[in-house]
């Protein structure tokens, strides 16, 4: 006897519950949520400031762009032997971070070519 009409797919439901794969996806969706809650209550994507859909992007671009330095910040300032013992094996790639900088000072600039190396990018407006 059956208590529900689908009573096979809750119990299906119920035992891909329980897979290893299912517990990861939680844990990587709990990581994606918890950047979209801190977008929406403390960086203000609560609503968009702006009503052109080009102005909404710009709006989600800055905002993840702020969220990634924090994350940045966070990584590179961690206290204790450990960050020495990284800066020993790994030292610190200057033409990378002239180079972030350098993209940065161009997204900013409000100019249509971004030019880094010797290859020159385009953006598309």
């Amino acid at each position: 006897m059956s208590f529900h009409i689908y009573e096979d797919s809750i119990n299906k439901a119920r035992q891909l519950n329980e897979t290893k794969e299912y517990r990861l996806s939680q844990r990587m969706r709990k990581r994606i949520e918890e950047l979209f809650g801190e977008a929406k209550e403390f960086m203000g994507l609560r609503r968009a400031k702006f009503r052109m859909i080009k102005f909404v992007k710009e709006q989600v671009l800055m905002t993840a762009t702020a969220q990634n330095i924090k994350r940045m910040v966070k990584l590179l300032s961690r206290k204790g032997p450990r960050k020495e013992a990284v800066a020993a094996i790994h030292p610190i790639n200057w033409p990378l971070l002239e180079g972030i900088l350098k993209f940065f000072a161009w997204l900013f600039s409000g100019t249509k070519e971004f030019q880094l190396g010797d290859g020159i990018c385009s953006a598309k407006t």
